[in-house]
């Protein structure tokens, strides 16, 4: 299976009121890609172990949350809000003028596709949930904690945009920024994984030589949540009856819970296309055991959105099809003529081939990695089989070098003696 190369991408800028909205678009850019949402006080680069595993003839627009990453700040005295958040995905829609969405989403990023899909469930066509099911359910402590989120965003606010204030962050050398962000993490993003994220989300330091700062807003830690009834978060659940639904949960992570198991039972009784599965690792399962992950995901995607390019011509070549007799005797009339069959992998062209391989002693089938335009998105591979045949089958004829002596064409060894 041909898969995204992380080197293929384009930077992309949504526009806002409040400044850009930055992502990062992977692979496939003539079709509707995949939205993947990172989540809280993360960036797009969570997704970077696990987008090299993905197929290729669909794209992933990674985006950016407000005050993340490299994405614009909320203006002063604006606070980060979930509800603010869910409106991003309509507002990327909207900029790529797309009807319907495909939303992959870790955290955070998960919570929002769940609530997209309960809102507006006739515009989703799929649904990637990466440990995470939906916002947390209300408690009693939660008056307490909205009190000091608010206290503690006040603070941040202030700090960060009090006039004339122009004084740097905290800085840290690279070390300690990566020891920083798996103790902040609680280890679910190991030190040697930290570079994907941060490379995304420090500034190199004015003051201090080789050391960085965190550059995300300092506000987005004190965000507003959502916290849901657990009434609400069923009948949400029960809206989305019909989009494929899928949830992955790390097995050491304590988000996909019992909070979450009414909203699950509704998905699996009412939705024929939820699947969930459980794959070792933490929160940032998606980061630290990407392969395990993908493992589920790449079917899903296969099933729910399959290659467009392959579907349509499959129904052409249905318009122009011989019947068995025919293909026989066609295939029995080219049995001593050498013939070189290369097959893309992700194609539906090339099937069955043993009737040539049996009739002509001079046939080779070979596969290749890729999909029907193999030829040119991996022009190497199919050379290492067609050069030889070419070299067998063409050999190269000695040259003969002459020149005119006396009106006369004559071989320039034979010049050499006259």
């Amino acid at each position: 299976m041909a898969t995204i190369s992380l080197t293929d991408f384009e930077d992309v800028r949504i526009e806002a009121p409040w400044g850009d909205i930055v992502g990062r678009w992977y692979g496939n850019r003539q079709e509707r890609p995949i939205l993947a949402i990172h989540g809280w006080m993360d960036n797009l680069g969570s997704f970077g172990t696990l987008i090299p595993l993905l197929p290729d003839y669909l794209g992933v627009l990674c985006i950016e949350l407000p005050g993340h990453g490299r994405s614009a700040h909320l203006p002063a005295g604006m606070r980060y809000h979930v509800h603010d958040y869910v409106s991003i995905i309509g507002r990327v829609m909207k900029a790529y003028k797309w009807s319907k969405v495909s939303i992959m989403g870790h955290s955070l990023g998960g919570a929002l596709g769940y609530l997209w899909a309960a809102l507006a469930p006739h515009t989703v066509d799929l649904v990637i949930s990466l440990d995470i099911v939906h916002p947390p359910l209300l408690t009693p402590v939660y008056p307490q904690v909205h009190k000091l989120f608010l206290n503690k965003f006040a603070i941040a606010d202030e700090r960060s945009y009090e006039a004339g204030n122009v004084q740097e962050p905290p800085s840290y050398s690279l070390s300690e920024l990566r020891q920083l962000m798996a103790q902040g993490s609680d280890n679910s993003v190991p030190a040697e994984l930290a570079h994907h994220l941060l490379y995304r989300s420090v500034t190199k330091s004015q003051l201090f030589p080789d050391k960085f700062y965190f550059s995300r807003d300092a506000r987005v830690k004190w965000y507003q949540q959502f916290p849901m009834s657990a009434d609400l978060a069923a009948a949400m659940a029960s809206r989305i009856q019909d989009t494929p639904y899928l949830i992955i949960k790390g097995t050491e992570s304590p988000y996909v819970n019992e909070d979450t198991l009414p909203s699950r039972t509704i998905l699996a009784k009412q939705n024929p296309h939820y699947e969930f599965y459980e794959v070792p690792g933490r929160h940032h399962v998606h980061l630290t055991n990407a392969e395990e992950v993908a493992k589920h995901i790449v079917p899903f995607l296969r099933h729910h959105r399959p290659p467009k390019l392959a579907n349509e011509r499959t129904k052409a070549l249905h318009q122009f099809t011989v019947g068995p007799e025919l293909a026989a005797v066609m295939l029995s009339r080219i049995k001593n003529i050498p013939c070189l069959m290369i097959k893309a992998s992700d194609s539906p062209f090339v099937t069955e081939q043993s009737t040539l391989a049996d009739q002509n002693p001079q046939y080779e089938f070979y596969e290749v990695l890729g999909q029907h335009h193999v030829h040119l998105t991996h022009p190497e591979e199919c050379e290492k089989h067609i050069i030889p045949f070419l070299k067998l089958h063409r050999p190269p004829k000695a040259v003969q070098l002459t020149r005119t002596l006396n009106n006369e064409q004559v071989p320039v060894e034979r010049m050499s003696k006259l």
